[in-house]
């Protein structure tokens, strides 16, 4: 396993972690975009709840995998994790929506 791959396999197994903990389950459609908007500063919420700190900080680690695997993984798409350029020109239109 490449660097990419386990930076890859690392975000997808963090982004579940904390889905699990808001939601007690592993994937909900659409927390790919709240998680989003928390690292970019356009939310500090998800699903209307304020952020408790650890979870927070938990989140904010994202941004290095995502930067290092060079994506971002969404449910939007069957291939699931699409580059980060992509990814960010998907974000935007959906946010303008």
């Amino acid at each position: 396993m490449d660097r990419n791959e386990f930076a890859r396999d690392t975000l997808l197994r963090e982004m579940r972690e904390i889905c699990y903990a808001l939601h007690r389950k592993p994937w909900v459609d659409g927390i790919e975009h709240q998680l989003w908007a928390v690292l970019v500063g356009d939310s500090d919420r998800i699903d209307g709840k304020p952020l408790a700190a650890p979870l927070l900080a938990h989140i904010d680690g994202l941004q290095t995998f995502s930067e290092q695997a060079g994506g971002w993984f969404t449910a939007d798409r069957a291939d699931a994790f699409v580059p980060l350029a992509e990814w960010r020109q998907l974000y935007a239109s959906r946010r303008l929506q």
